[in-house]
């Protein structure tokens, strides 16, 4: 482990959907073996992905784009990033992104050490797992111990204090049916699982010792709304 009096900055960019940051967050323990658990790891997300980490006390500050695309004098948030990153230079900046979305920010940030695109690209192994993928980045400038940690991981809320909010019983499951299937009109999506599959799942589950969660976003409650009445033992939290 880096042995450092003062405390490494570093800021991650990984602006992507959910899946993406998950797997991405496999940088989390990495960090933290080889900087020390005091380590400031700042995060560039997608805006409202972001707030995974709103509760993981890894993350000190998020940084979240609504739109990620437009170059840096026509995007605030990107502005600050690069604004904030003068007033306190980071130890590494490490870019997560395979495409050039974020090359701007990365250049105009001020850091000691930049990983990642625009300087290095890191071409994807066909047929490899997205958390592989991200391994050849991460071993780049990181030792094959700390890879050890290289695992996604969120942190959050009390276990007990969510499950007394929302009056859960001590063994659930979380189900999220809506993904995939929202903004897809037009066209096949093969990742979507049929409704008619949910439908039997819920009922298969309901007669199980374990209380059925649904997830979901304000969004999501319009392709919900078909499995009304739940079964018994299946709670909706959506929204």
């Amino acid at each position: 482990m880096k042995s450092k009096s003062d405390r490494d900055r570093i800021l991650v960019i990984r602006a992507g959907q959910l899946g993406d940051t998950v797997c991405a967050s496999s940088i989390i323990e990495p960090l933290r073996h080889h900087f020390g658990h005091k380590v400031q790891i700042d995060w560039v997300a997608k805006a409202g992905i972001g707030q995974i980490f709103a509760e993981d006390p890894r993350i000190t500050q998020i940084f979240e784009l609504r739109n990620r695309r437009p170059p840096i004098p026509f995007n605030p948030p990107k502005a600050k990033i690069v604004l904030d990153s003068w007033r306190l230079p980071y130890d590494y900046i490490v870019n997560l992104e395979l495409g050039g979305i974020f090359n701007d920010v990365v250049r105009m940030a001020r850091a000691d050490n930049k990983i990642g695109m625009p300087y290095r690209y890191f071409a994807e192994p066909p047929e490899a797992h997205a958390v592989e993928n991200l391994k050849l980045i991460f071993e780049s400038f990181l030792d094959p111990d700390d890879m050890e940690f290289a695992i996604p991981s969120l942190q959050g809320s009390d276990p007990l204090k969510v499950r007394e909010k929302f009056n859960l019983s001590s063994n659930y499951f979380v189900l999220v049916p809506a993904n995939s299937h929202l903004g897809k009109s037009g066209r096949v999506n093969y990742r979507a699982w049929p409704e008619m599959h949910w439908r039997e799942f819920l009922n298969m589950m309901s007669v199980s010792d374990l209380q059925g969660v649904i997830i979901g976003g304000e969004g999501d409650k319009i392709f919900l709304k078909q499995f009304d009445p739940l079964p018994r033992g299946i709670v909706s939290l959506a929204g």
